[in-house]
């Protein structure tokens, strides 16, 4: 229960987006088949920046 102090201070911000929400709903709606075909991708290059990120430093040549 200790989300619900921030969920009560965000209650009047979510109240004040969700007509942007509504009106990107018609949006969301038309990428939902891109980012369903873009799912594989993004999983395929999830171990990418892992390992950039596990490396010590630029590589000396």
């Amino acid at each position: 229960m200790a989300f619900q102090p921030w969920l009560i201070a965000f209650q009047p911000w979510l109240i004040a987006f969700q007509p942007w929400l509504i009106a990107f709903q018609p949006w969301l709606i038309a990428f939902q088949p891109w980012l369903i075909a873009f799912q594989p991708w993004l999983i395929a290059f999830q171990p990418w920046p892992i390992s950039v990120l596990m490396q010590p430093g630029p590589p000396s040549r």
